[in-house]
């Protein structure tokens, strides 16, 4: 088991690391991946740029709701003008897409459903949106309230072409079936999950050098201490053992000699883990310094 924790402590993702993986999600457009290795990073070194990442991942991932509220946080830091701009951009189009869902649906319970779609058609073609997740799945919905399941089927297959946050096609899926089930209730409130909250964000600081790495601190001090706890107690069953050489009889020498063998066991193994620990924080250093010298050899390319 020592082993076991001590090699998940020494390859655990770093930050670095956490964000690469990000970024690749991104690309591939996993939003979910995105939100997932970004939470990770943030709970390890929470930086501004993270909470602005994770707005982005919700806002394209088809949860604008989330996405204002994490460009709002985002904002709440001061960040550089550039991307404050970009924050405040994606709270407009969030605003304004579920303005215009919320239009549609309350048109299409009236039954007026070729308006309700024109809602959404007339703000794609303003805004120049293009795929979007939330407007593909108002689409649904309305089409779900006025009981065209057909129709709601087909925006369903349209929605699954875009990439999208699970919970977003789960709660899309719901609403076909309620259709064909022929439930034409009002659809239930749509649930957003639980936001989690995010971590107290402080300035970005320079990057730690990787000798003051506190993970790999932490093993060589608790290795250190077992390792001294074990010599201490090797030291000591090795003075039992002679001090049962002068034992009154048989009796006290073999109570000894049995207390010598218990401290001989204890010391061995505390001795072993201190070891084990101590190799992996030198093996963790060492995996850093690579990884520290790769960067800045990327850098100077």
């Amino acid at each position: 088991m020592t082993f076991l924790l001590v090699a998940l402590a020494v390859f655990a993702p770093t930050v670095d690391e956490l964000a690469a993986r990000a970024e690749a999600a991104f690309t591939e457009e996993d939003y979910d991946a995105v939100t997932a290795a970004l939470r990770e990073a943030q709970a390890i070194d929470p930086r501004p740029g993270f909470v602005y990442g994770l707005a982005q991942a919700d806002r394209l991932g088809g949860r604008c709701a989330a996405a204002m509220d994490g460009y709002a946080a985002y904002l709440a830091l001061d960040p550089p003008a550039a991307p404050a701009e970009q924050a405040r951009l994606g709270i407009a189009e969030c605003r304004a897409i579920l303005g215009a869902r919320e239009q549609a649906l309350e048109l299409a319970r009236s039954g007026e459903v070729d308006a309700a779609r024109s809602v959404l058609t007339d703000l794609q073609r303003e805004r120049d949106l293009v795929d979007v997740p939330e407007l593909a799945l108002a689409l649904v919905e309305v089409e779900r309230v006025a009981g065209r399941c057909d129709a709601a089927r087909k925006a369903l297959a349209d929605l699954d072409r875009l990439h999208i946050k699970a919970e977003v096609r789960a709660f899309a899926g719901e609403q076909v079936e309620r259709c064909q089930t022929g439930n034409n209730a009002p659809p239930s409130p749509r649930v957003e999950p639980a936001t989690i909250p995010a971590a107290p964000v402080r300035p970005v600081s320079p990057r730690r050098p990787w000798h003051r790495d506190p993970l790999a601190g932490a093993l060589a001090g608790f290795g250190a201490a077992n390792v001294a706890i074990g010599i201490g107690l090797l030291v000591g069953a090795i003075r039992v053992q002679r001090d049962a050489a002068d034992a009154a009889d048989e009796s006290a020498f073999a109570g000894r000699r049995t207390h010598a063998r218990r401290l001989h066991v204890v010391g061995w193994s505390a001795l072993a883990v201190g070891s084990a620990l101590v190799i992996g924080s030198v093996a963790r250093w060492g995996w850093l310094a690579r990884h520290a010298g790769s960067r800045r050899a990327a850098a100077r390319r």
